[in-house]
């Protein structure tokens, strides 16, 4: 997916600006959806002018794409601060914390990606999300090549597939069935047991 800015924010008042834009815009999707979520009120809530916002974004399809990269990009800073916080652990006590970042990540703005994904694919930011997703594997595969010698029955490449599987599976389920806390914190604690039977196999 090319970037969809009209112009690339290169200064730090064009880069604050594209900043409160963006910010604005999270804001906006969960209550008003993709459809009422229009230019107008984005500028009018990030406080800049309709003439500033169409400087750097030719339409609002563009402002949802920039954002959904975004989203991405945070979501994937935060999986790395995750696996490296659990690097003093035993690889079997790292599972938990590890999947419980990633499921906290994502449900604490649900409704926000749930209309970001949803509309994915009429933006042409599908591709962008498998290729993330990839990405999301390897970094996944990465730490699980470090610690091979502790789950011998299991090929990481293959394993890494399958746990990023389940869990965009689950987290897809929870964020459309708007799931209570108490049962995203079941799951969190099912999926990491889940994850250690299958990986700790003896």
């Amino acid at each position: 997916m090319t970037t969809a800015f009209r112009k690339a924010p290169k200064q730090k008042r064009s880069q604050s600006l594209v900043d409160d834009v963006m910010e604005a815009t999270a804001k906006l999707i969960p209550d008003f959806g993709f459809d009422r979520a229009t230019t107008n009120k984005i500028a009018e809530l990030a406080g800049v002018s309709i003439g500033s916002l169409y400087r750097y974004f030719p339409n609002k399809e563009a402002i949802f794409i920039s954002l959904i990269q975004r989203v991405e990009e945070n979501h994937r800073d935060q999986l790395r601060e995750a696996l490296q916080s659990v690097r003093p652990l035993p690889p079997r006590e790292r599972v938990e914390p590890v999947v419980a970042a990633i499921v906290d990540l994502v449900m604490k703005r649900r409704k926000l990606v749930m209309v970001l994904y949803s509309h994915a694919p009429q933006l042409g930011a599908l591709e962008f999300l498998v290729q993330s997703r990839q990405r999301f594997r390897r970094e996944i595969e990465m730490v699980l090549q470090e610690f091979s010698s502790h789950i011998p029955k299991r090929s990481p490449q293959t394993a890494a597939r399958l746990i990023v599987g389940c869990v965009h599976g689950v987290l897809e389920d929870l964020v459309q069935d708007d799931s209570a806390d108490e049962v995203v914190d079941t799951v969190k604690k099912e999926l990491a047991e889940l994850f250690c039977c299958y990986l700790f196999v003896e």
